[in-house]
């Protein structure tokens, strides 16, 4: 019997030193939880292995990029309006309901010209204590516009020529930077004489800064600009708002069909 108590006594220490054992190896100084020796082995070897695969297969560094390229001539062709052709199809029919001449590449109609998002600043906590947070707002592109989300696909197609020309496609509409017309027979669209791309360059303004500059011949593009009309206040403003058209460089723009 007491051979039997002693034995029980001396499992139990084993037992509760082996538990104070593992919370001391679970718990670090700081009280945070440490991982078990697997994982930090696993993730050694991981860092071993990211590290290898760096050196020995590195990411690609190219001179050029011809996407990158092909996505500012796109942009070029929405804001200079290059000449295209869209057709329009629906659900159910397998010919295009209509076809017009067109100007650029369809407007999503999530697409906005001012930003539709506003910054929030807040302080985090209630006295404040946690530092400033906020928000994400977005950006527009070099064309002027804020994409909203969209289906629509751009892609460089060439002719039998060989010369490049833009392929928008979202839901049921298909626009072609050149004439094309749809083809009965074949059920196609078929794309016809020279499209034309607009013609970019790189202009450098000093050792590390430059830009692109992309513009289209006349023939090839519709743009409908507005027109501008100056607009004097007169003498007896009083209101701020009188007052700021009076300010240089106060404009009234007003759109008049193209000619």
């Amino acid at each position: 019997m007491k051979f039997r108590s002693r034995t029980a006594r001396l499992i139990a220490a084993l037992a509760i030193g082996s538990t104070l054992a593992l919370g001391a190896a679970a718990c670090s100084s700081s009280g945070t939880t440490a991982l078990p020796n697997g994982n930090a082995a696993q993730n050694a070897q991981q860092a071993i292995d990211d590290t290898q695969l760096a050196f020995v297969q590195p990411l690609p560094d190219f001179p050029f990029s011809q996407i990158r390229q092909n996505l500012i001539e796109i942009e070029a062709i929405q804001a200079l309006g290059i000449s295209s052709t869209t057709f329009i199809f629906i659900p159910g029919v397998q010919h295009p309901v209509f076809t017009c001449p067109s100007q650029g590449v369809p407007v999503p109609a999530t697409d906005e010209i001012d930003n539709p998002v506003v910054a929030q600043w807040n302080s985090g906590g209630s006295g404040g204590n946690y530092g400033v947070a906020g928000v994400t707002v977005d950006q527009d592109d070099p064309t002027g516009v804020y994409q909203g989300d969209t289906s629509g696909t751009n892609a460089l197609c060439l002719n039998n020529a060989g010369n490049p020309y833009d392929v928008y496609n979202e839901a049921y509409y298909i626009t072609v930077t050149a004439n094309a017309y749809w083809d009965q027979t074949t059920g196609t669209i078929v794309v016809t004489g020279t499209p034309v791309m607009p013609v970019c360059k790189v202009i450098v303004t000093g050792p590390k800064t430059a830009y692109e500059s992309c513009t289209a011949p006349a023939s090839a593009t519709h743009q409908t600009k507005p027109s501008v009309e100056y607009i004097k206040a007169p003498k007896s403003a009083t209101s701020p708002a009188t007052k700021a058209a009076a300010l240089p460089g106060t404009t009234k723009k007003s759109v008049t069909p193209a000619s």
